[in-house]
């Protein structure tokens, strides 16, 4: 979400915090966390899976588009460990930072 498409501010209840950041980093799934900015989610997401050495599958439901920018870091990508319960991980995520989540992509090699 970014200007002037969106309004934000740091207040805004979906505005990813330092706080919800650092919830999200203690989950035992959490691998590593990269923010959004400017260039959107696809960009980022494809910038963390070339330095993984991976390729990426997206998934489909995206709620933003994907070259949308992000603005000033608003949002993360939070990258988990492969599981049989991503809902059990959402959720916990979800829970953890008060923020909405989505599957969004996987890496393969």
């Amino acid at each position: 979400m970014s200007a002037p498409t969106d309004a934000f501010g740091p207040d805004h209840p979906e505005v990813l915090s330092v706080p919800a950041l650092a919830a999200a980093l203690e989950l035992p799934d959490v691998r590593e966390t990269l923010p959004i900015g400017s260039s959107g989610v696809d960009a980022e997401l494809r910038e963390l899976a070339r330095g993984a050495g991976a390729n990426v599958v997206l998934l489909p439901g995206w709620p933003v588009a994907p070259q949308q920018s992000a603005g000033p870091s608003t949002a993360a990508l939070v990258v988990v460990a492969p599981s049989q319960g991503r809902e059990r991980t959402l959720h916990q995520l979800r829970a953890a930072t008060g923020l909405p989540a989505w599957p969004i992509a996987r890496f393969e090699p």
